[in-house]
């Protein structure tokens, strides 16, 4: 049976683990949280970097697009000038009524609708464009999507993470070991391949105004 598909890597899932009591939505969790790992283990390779649109900034905050994971890079288009990104502690929050030309920015959370939102400092004294690079994640599989350029590419790297994702179903599984040396190679084969820009199918990512995905691998 070919990796190929969402449907047919909950079955080998399934197979693999040798556990009739796992329901299908267990094995989906799995899944997911397989991705999640995936996301992780992929976040600085440049493949998985995309570089949005332009970001108005009118305000102290701007949110990412629903699909990043973390902020690379970030730079005020109007100034040709880089945000220094620092942690959310270090933003000087104390001098709120200091306005001018952003310099500092810095993840602080998240929205209500999971997107991460970005506080800068000083408060702007005018709209800017930012232009940001982010990290996103793994296009998460579903009845609507079959599959991903992962999947498609280095199914071995969800088989073996969702069975990794199992172990608190599989105590004293012997063969953890196993599948952790094989998620390791085939996460390294991965990252070894000769990709040439962003690498994000068009098909992967739900298209936004505020974000371009191309695949030239």
């Amino acid at each position: 049976m070919a990796l190929d598909t969402y449907t047919n890597l909950q079955t080998a899932v399934a197979a693999w683990l040798h556990r009739s009591d796992l329901s299908t939505a267990q094995v989906q969790e799995l899944i997911r949280l397989a991705e999640e790992q995936i996301s992780a283990d992929l976040a600085q390779c440049a493949f998985m970097q995309v570089s949005p649109a332009a970001i108005t900034l009118s305000s102290s905050t701007f949110t990412l697009p629903v699909e990043a994971n973390s902020l690379i890079s970030a730079r005020l288009v109007e100034l040709d000038q880089p945000l220094n990104i620092v942690g959310a502690g270090e933003l000087k929050r104390g001098a709120d009524n200091v306005t001018g030309a952003p310099c500092d920015c810095a993840v602080t959370g998240s929205t209500d609708a999971g997107l991460l939102s970005v506080a800068v400092w000083p408060t702007p004294d005018a709209t800017y464009t930012v232009q940001c690079t982010y990290s996103q994640s793994v296009p998460a599989l579903s009845g609507s999507r079959a599959a991903n350029f992962v999947l498609l590419r280095a199914p071995s790297l969800y088989l073996y993470g969702a069975l990794l994702a199992s172990e608190a179903f599989v105590a004293n599984e012997p063969r953890m070991p196993t599948w952790q040396a094989m998620y390791d190679r085939a996460l390294e084969r991965f990252r070894g391949l000769g990709w040439d820009g962003d690498a994000m199918l068009s098909t992967d990512v739900p298209i936004t105004r505020a974000a371009t995905n191309i695949f030239t691998g």
